[in-house]
């Protein structure tokens, strides 16, 4: 975790030890899994619910509730209610909840919508950034690179296909805004970053991995003067096969 002229008041852990905890996804909060850890771990003992920000973890399996997660950090836990564990190394999920159980967090809420050619499609949600408030000061933290985590899923990853058309069409939910696009070839290496959807349409055929990183707004914190705030790269596959007289994409 990386704090960027943050302040947060912290419990302290004087051997400077590295601690590992497991616990149940109880639900998502703007950026970060609310967790029950699990009992024979000390943080059972600290507190029953523990808000754990989604950082240092692989794009793939995408955590959903009622998974079991191990979460290895510094052993300093905020003092906020719920508390946050501070220097998080590494999430992983280690027990997936059955399929027949499984709730989809992205399933009924969707940050961008992508329409071409009559069909619609909603990105994977990749974890950027977050800025949320602790009590005194924000608490910063940034995800793992978009592409490295690109590199390491397989070729039938589950991100969601769209075919370009003339009539391709990006539409952001209420609070959400644009910040870039980022292009990826076949191979998943980065090409370049775009600033508008229409520049989509300078792209050559082929098939491409596309992020669009977008900010969604959290709560107003006036005594801040600015609202807390958690970044996505909106992440899909993006087949472009152009025709003569094709015209620029749009977004909304």
């Amino acid at each position: 975790m990386t704090l960027v002229g943050c302040t947060n008041k912290e419990k302290s852990n004087e051997n400077n030890e590295t601690h590992i905890f497991q616990g149940e996804i109880i639900e998502f909060d703007n950026g970060a899994m609310l967790v029950e850890p699990l009992e024979g771990y000390s943080e059972a003992e600290h507190a029953q619910r523990i808000r754990v920000v989604i950082q240092n973890m692989p794009g793939s399996p995408e955590p959903r509730v009622g998974d079991i997660i191990e979460v290895t950090y510094s052993g300093v836990m905020t003092e906020e209610s719920p508390p946050s564990p501070t220097g998080v190394e590494k999430i992983v999920v280690i027990k997936r909840t059955p399929d027949d159980e499984i709730i989809d967090p992205q399933e009924d809420e969707h940050l961008i919508s992508v329409a071409s050619g009559g069909s619609m499609i909603h990105p994977f949600w990749h974890f950027a950034y977050s800025e949320h408030w602790a009590e005194d000061g924000f608490l910063c933290a940034d995800g793992t690179p978009a592409g490295g985590e690109l590199k390491e899923w397989s070729e039938e990853s589950s991100l969601p296909e769209i075919e370009w058309s003339e009539d391709f069409t990006v539409t952001y939910a209420d609070g959400v805004d644009s910040q870039y696009i980022m292009v990826f070839n076949e191979a998943r290496e980065q090409q370049d970053h775009l600033f508008a959807v229409s520049d989509l349409s300078e792209l050559d055929s082929g098939r491409y991995y596309i992020g669009i990183v977008v900010s969604q707004k959290g709560q107003y914190i006036e005594q801040a003067k600015q609202a807390e705030c958690t970044g996505w790269v909106c992440l899909f596959k993006l087949v472009v096969e152009h025709i003569e007289g094709f015209s620029s994409p749009t977004e909304e």
